[in-house]
């Protein structure tokens, strides 16, 4: 049967023109002359009011629930509400939300008077929260299924497309509406419906069966509730057909209907009573509306089936007083807001720059760089801050508040960005000029420490290092001087200030070649990682150096480069080489306190370069082949040493090394020279398989030798022995008879000595 859509005018008219008609028809069974159309045009003049209430019911309906998704869809996106504004009429209030604009929401109204007889019954639209987390549409409490699957309130994401694109957003749900004729719309389409019946006898309200059919009463439409998953959410649609006065529903988005079979009004009844209020939010089910603390609470339903849906405030916004650089005087930060008379707040505070941060929580100090307090008085909130030793002056901070109830609600934040001007010893800077410009801001009578960090456009010449150093020689109290700036790369001769006690730059590569950078200074400690070569005198004399790091020098080009450096214990160099001269004497000498010496790679040691290192006790040189004189004299602990790639001993080698009780490492020696091993007062066992010469007083003053072992020896000075107990001590001649110093083995006589035993092999 074809349906014929009637707009809201056409509805007026036909009543009206019914109206008419049956009065005519009264009237002509009424005497002419005397008939009265009084009670005629009252009834035509409720009817037109009828008409107008329902105009603006529709209005009502259309506007609630095309909120109800909008609502959804804000707590689906996590969006904020900022602002519930009541209407002017009262009759609602306009939600404002931070991301998705305005919806109206408005209160359900006192009913009008009714008439007394069955009402027929329009189906109430909501939704309701699954266990999923998501809500779906509902009708008269029930859930809506199209296919046995519940039908989403807003449309799903779409999937997530390869990497860097995103996956598309599903289309928008279509929410009923009633139009200007009086019908219920989907988008776009009149489904010809009429969305009131006309006050008469109850109707029967549709719900949605087992089978996802919509059922009305005990009638199966078969009509299924809901589509197929994956397409757009859909509202669902109901409608009275004007023809048949029955419910339809549609669940495509009103492109087709299907009639229930199930009548939407009675017959016209008598005069009713006064209706009762009508319910709040209309045909949607938003029964209230309240802001409770930090959220906007929305109740859908009433009674034991009502729901929440709460909306998060957008939290207000903090302003501080007009501080914008921080100074020893002046580091309080103040906010005012009438939340701070609250009892039950919880206030933290935070400070957070490129090097610190820093928290606080109320009154309670948490500080972990940055030094935080803070306190409430009335309405104002008081923040103290102070720097942590690693930030910078002038270094720019952001200070964040937020305040919330002690169950984690969110009422208020703010921040402030400042700048630190406590100088802590940190200087962090753009170029030279800068660099000089806050060196001149810091007290030079109160700074120990200095930390200059930066990135300069052009690397600092010689000439500006020495301007820079001298700037720095102005701080009587100065301490620790790092410089981490990639541009300053060059370290001029002579920089030490006295007070510097430890001095470090990872950047720096080179020092001036004439040497002696700290020469004679207070330095304790010196870490220049990328140096590549030392030069003459460069520690010279620096009597308090405990620890130096120069993990990258490969070369030695000059004498006396730890000289007399009587505090240092440790001297590592795993990547030095060579040293440019055997002459470069006394590289450590006088470095009484030196235990430990790495210096795998050297190939070469120069004369006299741990003469007097007395704390010396157990040496390795793999790979050095060439020494000079009184390398390791007056070693005074040390007991043993290894140079298996060594061929000659020079004069003093070892002499007076009064703790070398063995010697095993010396492989490869063929000369010994004049006193290498004299006053070694405690060697008990010399093994030199390959030495074929022996210079004078090689072995002088060794008394406790108990065993020699020599290889075939052409040259012997009659001096070598001098204070051995020869007759104590055994002789083994590893590579033959030896041609010189005469040997009598049956005599056990060689060099004019008698000896305990000699053998020949």
């Amino acid at each position: 049967m074809k349906k014929i859509f009637i707009g809201t005018g056409t509805i007026r008219k036909t009543w009206i023109a019914c109206s008419m008609m049956c009065a005519c028809m009264l009237g002509l069974s009424s005497c002419g002359d005397d008939y009265n159309d009084s009670e005629l045009r009252s009834d035509i003049e409720n009817l037109e009011d009828r008409i107008t209430a329902l105009e603006e019911w529709q209005k009502s309906v259309n506007t609630d629930i095309r909120s109800l998704q909008s609502l959804v869809a804000a707590l689906e996106n996590k969006d904020y509400v900022t602002a519930v504004t009541p209407l002017e009429d009262g009759t609602g209030y306009v939600i404002s939300f931070l991301k998705s604009g305005n919806i109206t929401i408005k209160h359900g109204e006192r009913g009008e008077q009714g008439e007394k007889g069955e009402d027929g019954t329009t189906p109430v639209i909501s939704v309701k929260l699954d266990t999923d987390g998501k809500y779906y549409w509902t009708v008269n409490g029930e859930w809506l299924l199209d296919n046995g699957n519940k039908m989403p309130v807003t449309g799903e994401k779409g999937d997530k497309g390869d990497k860097g694109d995103n996956g598309a957003s599903g289309s928008d749900g279509l929410t009923p509406y009633i139009s200007d004729n009086g019908n219920w719309w989907i988008g776009t389409t009149d489904t010809g419906v009429k969305a009131q019946g006309n006050t008469g006898t109850d109707g029967q309200t549709p719900h949605i069966g087992d089978n996802g059919n919509w059922w009305i009463g005990t009638t199966d439409t078969g009509v299924k509730a809901q589509g197929d998953k994956g397409a757009d959410a859909i509202a669902p649609q109901v409608r009275i057909n004007t023809d048949t006065n029955k419910w339809e529903i549609s669940t495509d988005g009103g492109k087709t209907w299907t009639s229930t079979g199930v009548k939407a009004t009675g017959d016209k009844g008598a005069q009713g009573t006064q209706g009762p209020a009508g319910p709040s939010g209309a045909a949607c089910g938003i029964s209230n509306i309240e802001i409770n603390g930090n959220n906007v609470i929305f109740t859908i339903g009433t009674g034991a089936d009502a729901q929440q849906i709460a909306i998060p405030l957008c939290t207000s916004i903090l302003t501080f007083n007009d501080l914008d650089v921080i100074t020893k005087g002046n580091n309080t930060f103040t906010t005012e807001s009438n939340l701070f008379s609250r009892t039950d707040l919880v206030v933290q505070t935070r400070v957070e720059s490129k090097s610190a941060d820093g928290t606080d929580i109320l009154t309670r100090s948490a500080s972990e760089r940055w030094n935080i307090s803070s306190s409430l008085s009335g309405n104002e909130l008081s923040i103290k801050v102070n720097p942590s030793e690693e930030t910078a002056l002038n270094e720019t901070a952001v200070l964040k508040v937020t305040v919330t109830l002690a169950d984690g609600q969110l009422l208020a934040s703010g921040q402030k960005v400042f700048a630190n001007g406590i100088f802590t010893g940190v200087l962090s800077v753009s170029s030279l000029d800068d660099l000089m410009s806050q060196l001149d801001m810091v007290d030079k009578t109160e700074a120990t420490d200095i930390k200059i960090t930066g990135c300069f456009d052009k690397v600092v010449t010689s000439s500006e290092v020495i301007d820079l150093i001298s700037e720095i020689n102005k701080f009587t109290q100065i301490g620790t001087l790092e410089i981490s700036v990639p541009q300053i790369q060059h370290l001029t001769n002579n920089i030490a200030n006295a007070n510097i006690k430890v001095f470090k730059s990872e950047y720096i590569s080179s020092l001036d070649s004439d040497g002696g950078t700290f020469w004679n200074s207070a330095v304790e400690e010196v870490y220049l990682p990328n140096v590549t070569t030392l030069y003459q005198t460069e520690f010279s004399g620096c009597s308090s150096l405990r620890k130096v790091d120069l993990t990258n020098v490969t070369s030695v080009q000059g004498s006396q480069v730890f000289y007399n450096c009587s505090q240092l214990e440790t001297l590592n160099l795993p990547n030095l080489e060579t040293f440019g001269y055997l002459t470069y004497a006394n590289f450590a000498r006088g470095c009484y306190l030196l235990k430990e010496v790495n210096m795998p790679k050297v190939t070469s040691l120069p004369n006299s370069a741990f003469l007097d290192c007395y704390s010396l006790t157990h040496l390795k040189f793999p790979e050095v082949t060439t020494i000079g004189g009184s390398v390791f004299m007056n070693c005074t602990h040390l007991a043993s040493v290894s140079l298996p790639k060594v061929a000659v001993l020079p004069r003093h080698t070892f002499a007076e090394c009064i703790s070398l009780n063995e010697i095993g490492g010396l492989k490869a020696v063929e000369e010994v020279g004049e006193s290498a091993f004299s006053g070694c007062s405690a060697l008990k066992t010399a093994t030199l398989k390959t030495v074929k010469k022996i210079g004078k007083s090689a072995f002088a003053g060794c008394s406790k030798l108990n065993m020699l072992g020599l290889g075939c020896v052409a040259e012997i000075d009659a001096t070598a022995f001098d204070g051995v107990d020869t007759e104590s001590c055994g002789l083994r001649f590893w590579e033959g008879t030896p041609t010189a110093g005469g040997l009598n083995t049956s005599q056990r006589e060689w060099c004019n000595k008698k000896w305990k035993t000699v053998m020949v092999f």
